[in-house]
């Protein structure tokens, strides 16, 4: 079990590590706490108080950009095997702060909670994402190190009261009101989709060698992210046998 105690504050560790002590001294006690771990986040690290563990994301195309953007910038580079854990959404080079829990592999082994399930739709962009999309992007994040596949969203759903992000409150963009949908592998309506069979294939994978990918350090071949015709390659070695050379 993790708890995440702010959702999206990317620049003020400090506060982070605040939030974290306030809850456990009132009893929350959690094997794992997280934090957001994108956009260049900086959290804290273990000198400088009590950590989080930073949680990535992966989208393969975004409904917040305007309706004229074909293809969102960052979208190839998901469907690659990259070291770079940071989502590149919004537009910049991605740059790790050194003073992020991120900089170090070896302190902060790479979940992710956000891996796009699907997408939402709005009223001025409704991207269509397939179910191979879905099931590629999965894929890639596993051959790039990722320890812990976490979906956003996995099961579609309705928000009763009416979702307001939308213009009208204030908003960048306008969503539907209450269809939260996502084009999830489990849909709004109970729908199974196809890229819930292919992401169980891959899910079952994981379930029976997991316990030995886990601990393999991915190493990524290089690749270019705007070409498709790319060589796109990742392996994990395994440690020699003690004597071996």
């Amino acid at each position: 079990m993790a708890a995440q105690i702010e959702n999206e504050l990317a620049d003020q560790p400090e506060h982070l590590a605040t939030l974290r002590g306030i809850a456990e001294e009132h009893g929350l006690r959690v094997p794992l706490w997280t934090a957001t771990g994108w956009g260049r986040t900086l959290l804290p690290r273990r000198d400088q108080g009590l950590p989080l563990l930073p949680v990535c994301s992966g989208y393969a195309d975004g409904f917040w950009a305007d309706s004229s953007v074909e293809q969102l910038p960052f979208a190839a580079a998901h469907f690659h095997y990259e070291e770079v854990r940071d989502d590149l959404d919004d537009g910049q080079p991605s740059e790790i702060q050194p003073s992020a829990v991120l900089a170090s592999a070896a302190d902060a082994p790479f979940i992710t909670c956000e891996l796009g399930g699907g997408m939402h739709v709005a009223y001025h962009r409704r991207p269509l994402v397939t179910a191979e999309d879905v099931a590629a992007l999965a894929l890639a994040t596993v051959g790039s190190g990722s320890v812990w596949q976490g979906y956003y969203m996995y099961a579609g759903g309705s928000t009763p009261d009416g979702d307001q992000e939308s213009q009208e409150a204030g908003q960048p963009q306008d969503v539907p009101r209450i269809s939260y949908d996502f084009g999830a592998p489990l849909g709004e309506h109970a729908t199974v989709r196809a890229h819930h069979g292919m992401l169980r294939r891959q899910h079952l994978w994981l379930a029976a060698e997991g316990s030995r990918l886990a601990p393999m350090r991915s190493t990524v071949g290089s690749g270019v992210a705007d070409d498709p015709r790319s060589l796109r390659w990742a392996c994990a070695p395994t440690a020699s046998p003690a004597g071996s050379s």
